[in-house]
């Protein structure tokens, strides 16, 4: 598989010359947020492996799996609110306590692993807080731009 833009300016996902007969097995992570509204959503081989949504409450952290026959992971993390600002007064204490889980999970990923990874609704001092505890996995190290409420990697 192989992503083109050609002058047209859309983004197409085209099969290499193996064609259909050798088509590879594919993970992907979609997520989004708007209105209030967000979702995460793991599929490998075409299925879908993992689900959620703000219908079941509110989405806010970071959410892991690793490809295979494994269970995904929500690791909560202080959210934004309403308006943008942090939930909780003592960020800094919440976001510490929030960040080791996740370097124990990390720890226990086997190497060479591809891993599913969404971030919805965190601020940015806790994106930089996960991505320097998911960085042993080979997550991007830039940080993203300011304002962007939902990211993903694999």
């Amino acid at each position: 598989l192989s992503w083109d833009r050609p002058p047209s300016g859309w983004w197409t996902e085209r099969l290499g010359d193996a064609g259909a007969a050798e088509l590879p097995a594919k993970a992907t992570v979609l997520c989004g947020s708007i209105g209030g509204r967000s979702f995460v959503t793991f599929a490998e081989a075409g299925e879908d492996v993992y689900e959620a949504s703000s219908d079941d409450g509110p989405l806010c952290g970071v959410y892991v799996k690793v490809v295979g026959p494994h269970s995904a992971r929500h690791f909560a993390m202080p959210g934004l609110g309403k308006d943008g600002s942090d939930e909780e007064a003592d960020a800094t204490a919440a976001l510490e306590q929030s960040v080791g889980p996740i370097h124990f999970w990390v720890k226990g990923v086997p190497r060479g692993s591809v891993v599913l990874l969404a971030i919805v609704g965190v601020p940015a001092d806790g994106v930089a807080a996960a991505l320097r505890a998911l960085a042993p996995l080979g997550v991007p190290k830039v940080a993203p731009p300011a304002g962007a409420r939902v990211l993903a990697a694999a």
